[in-house]
């Protein structure tokens, strides 16, 4: 098979490719020039493929439409690209690549909203480093910075060697006036190529952005609780005079919204504290910023500006009583590339073979490599004390009945805390467990849950429910 690159593609072969993308799902059990047999481990059941159901009119295969728009890509045909790419698409849809390159033509021809659906789509057949990189640049186009930020991180995730990557992540750091950051960006890049053009110049620029007397940064903060109450510091005391929502500012990065603040009396006198007067956005980007007109009691004022960004915690999923989570993107946030997991769409099955409505598996196995991959969950959400209860369900995966990890008796230990408080302990859960763990915790006044898992091996967590 040929290697997925925009700039230089010359075709593919159809038998080798689906065969290919079909066994990372199935077991090939029997196949021929024309057509394979495939066997499901999960569902017991055989699959037949004829790869002459792949053509459409006038005996064109999907690969035949792709290879075409890939041509007409690589001449920078653009729209007639896509009308290819959607060719193919119409014939079958499993392959990733139709939608990667439908999304790079989106991408050059200025509709970035448009790539980003062609990304996702690839991205939901395959988790793939240059749809994650495309989806990236699309959103900084569209000057969403704290989304591109985001995905960007899991793009240096996939490739931390890449000094193209660290310098994106340096442009967006710009956009975004996080200078510190950029510099340590650009500096990544530099580490790995000394010469790397892009770098070079960004950190020339923020550099100057840096020295220019703009302002202090202060280090970024991560995991802010809504309601949080900010003390900035100082090495004299303030005149608290000078002092008002005028030189103390918060902004959401992302619109510039300035957030209306209240400062707040201290007795502290070096020290200025202030807190929202409604709640942050939850998983939200922020700057603070303390103008140089506030003065110390001597009347000396403030050489520069000092900033600060920070991100606020996520949001819990919100339920009605008894409602269950019907989208797992609350819990599943892979911007933060916490959990390395499966959301196992070949089914939500337990050991028992029990099936779930919704859920998702911490760690995985990976055909591939047919080994276990773990998974690690830590994940905290602010509940503001406005639910009662909260029940889900913890069993190892069915897949166990099929192949054992290397240690069957731990495939993790999950966690619960209310405001720090540990409210609920599964202890280590071993596959020979074959009654399901039933979750029941009450949340009477909780402001802060925190669900962790460590090293989780295909453990299954199901139906998370809130209950208000």
């Amino acid at each position: 098979m040929e290697s997925k690159n925009p700039n230089g593609t010359t075709g593919y072969d159809l038998q080798n490719d689906v065969r290919y993308y079909f066994s990372r799902s199935y077991m090939p059990i029997a196949a021929t020039e024309n057509e394979a047999i495939f066997y499901s481990p999960s569902s017991y059941d055989y699959y037949y493929l004829d790869f002459s159901n792949l053509s459409g009119g006038g005996g064109k295969t999907a690969y035949d439409y792709f290879n075409e728009g890939v041509t007409l890509y690589n001449q920078q045909k653009y729209q007639d690209a896509i009308a290819q790419f959607d060719q193919a698409i119409s014939l079958y849809s499993g392959d990733e690549r139709f939608y990667l390159y439908k999304g790079y033509a989106l991408y050059y021809l200025g509709k970035y909203q448009d790539a980003i659906t062609a990304f996702d789509n690839s991205l939901m057949l395959t988790k793939s480093e240059e749809a994650y990189y495309f989806k990236a640049k699309s959103l900084f186009e569209l000057k969403r910075y704290t989304e591109s930020r985001a995905i960007i991180l899991i793009v240096i995730s996939y490739n931390n060697q890449s000094p193209e990557y660290y310098s994106y992540l340096g442009t967006i750091l710009i956009n975004l006036g996080q200078y510190q950051d950029a510099l340590d960006a650009y500096n990544n890049a530099l580490r790995i190529n000394p010469s790397y053009p892009e770098a070079v110049a960004g950190k020339d620029q923020v550099e100057d952005l840096i020295n220019d007397g703009g302002s202090k940064q202060l280090p970024s903060k991560s995991n802010v609780p809504l309601d949080h109450t900010f003390t900035i510091n100082f090495n004299t005391a303030v005149n608290k005079n000078t002092v008002n929502s005028s030189n103390v500012q918060v902004y959401e990065v992302s619109t510039g919204q300035l957030i209306p603040i209240s400062i707040l009396s201290g007795s502290n006198p070096n020290a200025i504290s202030f807190k929202p007067v409604t709640n942050y956005k939850p998983s939200n980007l922020y700057r603070v910023t303390v103008k140089k007109d506030v003065k110390s009691t001597s009347g000396k004022a403030l050489t520069q500006n000092v900033e600060m960004t920070f991100t606020t915690v996520s949001q819990g999923p919100v339920y009605g009583e008894g409602q269950k989570l019907d989208e797992m993107e609350e819990l599943l946030d892979e911007s933060s590339y916490i959990l390395k997991g499966d959301q196992a769409s070949e089914g939500l099955k337990d050991i028992n073979f029990t099936e779930y409505e919704n859920g998702f598996f911490i760690g995985y196995y990976d055909v591939l490599i047919e080994k276990y991959r773990t998974g690690q969950f830590l994940k905290e959400y602010q509940l503001g004390g406005g639910y009662k209860r909260f029940t889900a369900t913890v069993v190892p995966s069915y897949y166990f009945n099929y192949k054992q990890p290397e240690n069957p008796n731990d495939i993790g230990r999950m966690k619960i805390y209310g405001d720090g408080q540990l409210l609920y302990d599964s202890g280590i859960i071993s596959t020979s467990m074959k009654t399901p763990k039933q979750i029941d915790i009450n949340l009477q006044g909780v402001n802060r849950l925190k669900i962790e898992v460590k090293n989780g091996v295909s453990l299954g967590f199901f139906n998370p429910k809130l209950y208000n």
